[in-house]
């Protein structure tokens, strides 16, 4: 779920990947017909913004897949681990803590994209030509 997100934070910011981690997140209430949970949408954007803010300050002179890593495990930390098990928590109690050990491997598998999609020419060229930073 997180993928795009993550994409758009890295190349264009932090902020862009927030709107687009909320407007991901709107869309999907509306078309499986939910009310949107305002702690979700929350956690959503505050993934896109820690990781976006931990790529374009903090990673610039780690090497390879972890400066694609620490982003997306920190953003999965905090946005998907913390806040959305917490808020899910409110409603349907202890059950939801099973989440942890499934986005740490869905944390890695993302990193393992995003690096990818990142250390392609032609990613890259094509982030570049649309504005963005890769």
């Amino acid at each position: 779920e997180n993928l795009p997100v993550f994409v758009i934070s890295f190349a264009y910011g932090p902020l862009w990947g927030a709107l687009c981690a909320v407007t991901a997140d709107l869309l999907s209430c509306l078309m499986a017909g939910q009310t949107p949970l305002v702690l979700i949408t929350v956690g959503s954007a505050l993934t896109a913004l820690a990781s976006g803010l931990i790529y374009r300050f903090l990673t610039e002179k780690l090497k390879n897949v972890f400066r694609f890593g620490v982003p997306v495990f920190a953003g999965h930390a905090i946005g998907s681990v913390i806040v959305k098990s917490w808020a899910l928590s409110r409603w349907y109690g202890n059950a939801v803590f099973w989440r942890i050990p499934i986005y740490l491997a869905i944390a890695a598998v993302e990193t393992f994209f995003v690096h990818v999609l990142f250390t392609r020419k032609q990613t890259a060229g094509l982030i570049r030509s649309a504005g963005g930073k890769a």
